[in-house]
């Protein structure tokens, strides 16, 4: 938690500003909400152990992987 919010902080306060107006100008976007910016760290405190642990059981399963083969054709044997 201490290193999101470290990071959250570092965003939204450097000096141009600009993590700031993006995350503004996103949750604006998609969220039709600039407010949330404001609600932002309380966000954070919802995730627990258990709720890291659930999402991951639910979409990191092994039904949902796609393996991806490529081969480089300029690879010499």
């Amino acid at each position: 938690m201490v290193k999101i919010r470290s990071a959250f902080y570092d965003q939204v306060s450097g000096a141009t500003n600009f993590g700031r107006a993006d995350l503004l100008a996103a949750f604006a976007l998609f969220d039709n909400d600039p407010a949330r910016i404001n609600r932002l760290e309380s966000e954070f405190r919802k995730v627990t152990p258990e709720l890291m642990q659930k999402t991951i059981r639910e979409y990191l399963r092994p039904t949902n992987r796609t393996t991806i083969i490529t081969v480089n054709p300029l690879a010499r044997s």
